[in-house]
């Protein structure tokens, strides 16, 4: 032992001195260039000969190799970077061709060797040279400065990240970039220069939003990478993936590689197995990308489902075991084609494929990886499934994958058809087992619960997938997974059966009388609501939770509602979780079915349950009126809560034992008063007296297609993931609509619009033919106009003092109660100032009607608009200052006034106020001095 000591402390001091003496090399060629300024005195190296220089390098090359993990934090070393730093700036600085590829290969060493932190002093000096020399047109050069610059962007903190964008922003780095991909089938070498170039781009997309606009909207960069897409070389099919993947963080790159069905083929057969693993993670991760919503999802789905289902089906398969274990590189393509998999949360087609291609044997073998199908071919008891799955679980060779595969399969149940039925023998054992292991994670997690107190929130939410997929899979319409799954969870509680649910009931209501609830708490209340509304699809158990759940769940529900509890599944569902998410702009991502808050879903899901089954044992409506006047009000207004898909169609559940069924909407209240104008009533439905109205309205909503209502009426539990209808008449405008119009609303005529009608063939002003019910429903104004008796009440053409496009968005208000709005994010940010005037005039229009309409939401909606697109951008300010003073709409000017006030002196000189009229010059003039009094740098006032 000692003499293994005095070896290592021989072999320390010998490294030491090694590293003495190449700091006396480097210290002696630094001096060389050293000189001191004659302003402060400080130190700086200057110099202009290649030899020097090339001498320095390589000093600066051998310290560096000489330092080892224990040197690392010498003084000698510590002391050693500024001046380094110093040197190798000046160097790049100097741009001299034959020198700059071998200072650039020492900045990627010396970021290698030293942390981040003893670089952050220097990381903008580097940064500076290297992104205007990543662009150069010699080769070696351009490869070098982007490898070194790429490697800085990748350990930057977010702390300098703005600091940094003003650098490649003023030498145009992103532009340059893209020239050279663009210059891409010209250049020799091009596999190592195309993969570092885009490489560096990719880094600077994902890091910074700002960046993205130039990329996706330069045409000919997209048809470039169209182009070399098809390169058989798979460093360049990564470069271009990666580039589209950081393109993809923004919802509008996204949708242009979507419209693209070409590339999107090309994204879709990266996926497969015939290409290299480095290929395949890039296609894996730019599909989470473009499907990170619903509607990218089914975008991908109708063009090329299938071959992605097969791509996602076989990476999933590709692995193998070696010593219990699977191989690194093996294991993080499995973890990507998992991510990819949990497109099943949405409905579609694929799922049919899913089936198809096979994924019950996919999670069958990670979740039993040491199992297999061997027991298939004859029949196995329910004791010996539930014996072979729990010797199985115990295996943790997969473990971090578990989640995936209870949530993949957990959603493969949601959407599965009524009529499912495993076709062979091995997927009817693999289901058989895949639904015991379930059940007895299921059991598990309450048992474990019971003898255990766990504080780690993490510990808890790894098993909520488990019992998560337990509830999907026993309320699933597949009649076959549903009942299997109760069968087998009834089999494996039935010993601590009764137990459990004491538990989980006690355990409900002392957290229902709490305030507070912290993390780990929140988690186990939603855990034990999920066990819960499981024990209620079980009828052996029904009795006893009616009698005594009934109030506590109410309790919950009322907590809930107050806000008192809230969780959402994104702060805890870790494996859902990815860098993505983080970087992303301008996406729409609609809440999913649960929506922001689990607590409340699952506490709906369960008082619906409960009310259905007191229902039916009358024991609920002795409870009506204590129900209805705790609950009726908040019930109606999750129903018009459009962010909770899940809890809407459970409030609207409950209230049918109400006799209230359907979505309230505000545009289905306005609607709903013409129905007692007999003006408006063109056909009566007359029911016998001795015929029950349910029963003749649910036979009416059948014969015409609505399936949410006949689903209220016939009091049906909802299924997962069912669509929540809106009320939208918006159809109505189409043709077929337009051809059973009674009146026309027409806009201004305007000299520059070329137009004519589809309907009538009028080419005069331009004109929407719509319906008087709506117009007299949605607009007091109109209303009164309709019905004064006067020759306006009788005329076929209603004249709108407003142009066409401010006509558009009116008409679309009145039948859909939505307002169209401008685009946002890159896609306003890179307009030009008479564009954004040309999208916003149309609101400042309806925000000027809407006063004498008498339209108070349309005006609310306008000024929000016009308010929130304003922001910063001065010259857009001036020009909405003498469009709206010119209608009088004063709040609106007094806001660009104050927006443009602290650029009044540029604008002034460069003659952008000369268009305005005096009075508003003034206000401007005026704004801008209390500005400069304030002293506020965003330029608001109080």
């Amino acid at each position: 032992m000692g003499s293994s000591k005095r070896g290592g402390s021989k072999s320390s001091s010998s490294s030491g001195s090694h590293l003495r003496t190449l700091h006396q090399r480097l210290r002696g060629a630094l001096n060389l260039g050293t000189s001191y300024s004659a302003d402060d005195g400080k130190r700086k190296w200057e110099c202009k000969d290649i030899e020097i220089q090339r001498h320095v390098l390589r000093s600066i090359g051998s310290f560096l190799d000489g330092i080892t993990q224990e040197t690392r934090h010498d003084a000698l070393v510590k002391d050693s970077v500024s001046d380094i730093v110093g040197a190798l700036v000046e160097i790049l600085q100097q741009k001299n061709g034959a020198i700059i590829t071998i200072a650039a290969d020492v900045v990627v060493k010396l970021v290698n060797v030293f942390t981040y932190s003893s670089l952050q002093p220097y990381v903008l000096e580097l940064i500076h040279p290297l992104s205007s020399l990543s662009a150069n047109h010699q080769l070696r050069v351009a490869i070098s400065c982007a490898t070194a610059l790429n490697l800085l962007i990748s350990k930057l903190s977010k702390t300098k990240e703005k600091e940094v964008w003003e650098i490649l922003n003023d030498t145009d780095c992103v532009a340059l970039l893209m020239c050279n991909i663009m210059e891409f089938p010209c250049i020799t070498k091009r596999a190592e220069y195309i993969h570092e170039i885009a490489s560096l781009l990719s880094s600077i997309l994902w890091r910074w939003p700002q960046s993205r606009y130039s990329v996706w909207g330069n045409t000919g960069l997209m048809k470039i990478l169209e182009v070399i897409r098809v390169d058989p070389d798979p460093s360049i099919k990564v470069a271009v993936l990666k580039i589209c993947s950081s393109i993809a963080l923004c919802g509008y790159g996204a949708k242009r590689i979507l419209d693209n069905g070409d590339l999107l083929g090309t994204i879709v057969s990266c996926m497969g197995t015939s290409n290299l693993q480095s290929v395949q993670m890039e296609g894996f991760k730019l599909a989470q990308c473009i499907m990170m919503n619903e509607e990218g999802c089914s975008r991908v789905m109708s063009l090329y489902c299938e071959p992605t289902v097969k791509a996602i089906v076989d990476a999933m398969s590709a692995w193998r075991l070696q010593d219990g274990k699977v191989a690194s590189d093996q294991m993080s393509l499995l973890a990507e084609a998992c991510r990819v998999a949990t497109i099943t949360r949405w409905p579609g087609k694929h799922h049919i494929y899913f089936w198809k291609m096979g994924i019950s044997k996919v999670l069958f073998d990670l979740l039993l990886p040491k199992l297999d199908a061997k027991h298939s071919s004859h029949y196995l008891s329910l004791e010996e499934q539930i014996s072979i799955a729990r010797e199985s679980l115990n295996v943790n060779s997969l473990f971090f994958l578990r989640p995936y595969v209870w949530d993949i399969l957990g959603s493969l149940a949601a959407y599965c058809a009524a009529d499912f039925r495993p076709s062979k023998n091995e997927d009817f054992y693999r289901i058989e087992i895949l639904l015991t292991c379930a059940s007895l994670a299921f059991d598990d997690v309450i048992r474990k619960g019971r003898q255990l107190f766990l504080e780690d929130a993490t510990i808890i939410s790894r098993t909520e997938p488990a019992v998560r997929a337990v509830q999907m899979m026993i309320y699933s319409p597949c009649k076959y997974i549903a009942s299997r799954m109760a069968s087998i969870l009834s089999e494996v509680l039935e010993p601590n059966a009764e137990g459990h649910l004491e538990y989980l009931v006690c355990m409900l209501k002392s957290k229902s009388s709490r305030d507070n609830l912290g993390m780990p708490e929140l988690l186990q209340l939603a855990i034990h609501l999920i066990c819960l509304t499981c024990y209620l699809a079980l009828p052996s158990y029904q009795n006893i939770i009616t009698s005594e759940g009934e109030q506590t769940m109410i309790d919950l529900v009322i907590r809930c509602l107050s806000r008192s509890y809230s969780l959402a599944r994104q702060t805890y569902a870790f494996h859902l979780i990815n860098t993505f998410n983080q970087r992303i702009c301008c996406w729409t991502v609609p809440e999913e079915w649960e929506g922001r808050d689990v607590l409340l879903l699952y506490g709906l899901w369960g008082l619906a349950d409960v009310v259905h089954l007191s229902h039916s044992k009358d024991t609920f409506a002795r409870r009506k009126e204590v129900v209805e006047v705790q609950l009726l009000s908040k019930l109606r207004e999750i129903c018009s809560d459009p962010s909770t898909g899940g809890s809407r169609w459970f409030a609207a559940y409950i209230l049918t034992y109400s006799g209230l069924f359907g979505f309230p909407s505000k545009l289905g209240e306005i609607i709903s008063k013409a129905h007692n104008d007999n003006d408006f009533v063109d056909i009566q439905l007359t029911l016998a007296s001795e015929e029950d109205l349910l029963k003749k309205l649910k036979a009416l909503a059948q014969s015409c297609g609505l399936q949410p209502l006949t689903q209220l009426l016939s009091r049906r539990i909802p299924k997962w993931g069912l669509h929540v209808p809106s009320f939208d008449l918006s159809p109505a405008l189409d043709f077929r609509g337009q051809r059973i119009s009674d009146v026309v609303l027409e806009a201004k005529a305007t000299d520059s619009l070329d137009w004519t009608c589809t309907i009538c063939s009028s080419s005069s002003a331009p004109h929407m033919h719509l319906h008087k019910v709506i117009l007299w429903a949605s607009c007091d104004y109109l209303r009164a106009m309709l019905q004064s008796g006067m020759l306006e009440s009788h005329t076929r053409v209603v004249k709108a003092p407003i142009r066409w496009g401010a006509l558009q968005k009116l008409v679309k208000w009145f039948y859909s109660y939505e307002l169209p709005k401008p685009p946002g994010g890159c896609l306003w940010q890179n307009m030009g100032t008479q564009e954004k005037l040309y999208l916003l005039e149309p609101f400042i229009e309806l925000l000027w009607l809407s006063e004498f309409w008498f339209l108070e939401e349309v005006h609310e909606e306008c000024l929000r608009t016009i308010m929130s697109r304003l922001d910063s951008d001065s010259k857009l300010s001036v020009k909405v200052l003498q469009f709206a003073a010119d209608l009088s709409q004063w709040k609106i000017v007094e806001a660009a006034a104050n927006l443009a006030a602290g650029s009044f002196r540029q604008l002034q000189e460069s003659g952008e106020l000369e268009s305005l009229d005096d009075t508003l010059v003034e206000m401007v003039r005026a704004a801008s001095v209390r500005f400069s009094r304030v002293g506020d740098d965003d330029g608001s006032f109080g």
